[in-house]
């Protein structure tokens, strides 16, 4: 898995259909275009900055969108993270708390090495180093994506 982080400074031409997920707070685009004619599938924004995303395709607004691109064997996925109106104020998510993902990543390692280790308790150790393996994943994105937001000068946290 590849992660880069990305800045686009240009109108955005439309949007496509919005998801919005309550539980995890992302509002998911299908995808968006740009006025350079690249689109982003799977372009996820939390929900606190989509909406200066919306006024900027509803009124033809020129912006500059922070985002990670993560790419995957089978898809890329875009997370927005920043974004910069034309009167300069930049708007960004709150870093994401990440201890407790990485206190499950470390104490489900040990437990499933320990099952593993154990030959008999193989059989619920290998599956709880896979789950480990998922979630190390998931931990490594949110940490790019937390790094790119404390790297921004002067955000109005959101």
């Amino acid at each position: 898995m590849d992660i880069t982080s990305n800045i686009y400074r240009g109108k955005i031409k439309a949007t496509g259909q919005a998801t919005v997920n309550v539980d995890q707070g992302w509002t998911v685009y299908s995808f968006i275009e740009l006025e350079d004619g690249q689109i982003l599938r799977d372009f996820r924004s939390p929900r606190g900055i989509d909406g200066e995303l919306g006024i900027a395709v509803k009124e033809g607004l020129s912006v500059e969108l922070h985002f990670l691109e993560v790419k995957a064997k089978k898809e890329n996925r875009f997370m927005l993270f920043a974004v910069r109106r034309p009167d300069a104020k930049l708007f960004a998510t709150r870093p994401l708390p990440l201890a407790i993902l990485k206190l499950f990543c470390i104490s489900w390692a040990v437990l499933g090495a320990l099952l593993t280790f154990f030959v008999i308790t193989a059989i619920l150790g290998l599956p709880m180093l896979f789950i480990v393996w998922v979630r190390y994943k998931e931990l490594k994105v949110l940490s790019k994506y937390n790094a790119g937001i404390r790297g921004l000068s002067n955000p109005i946290l959101i």
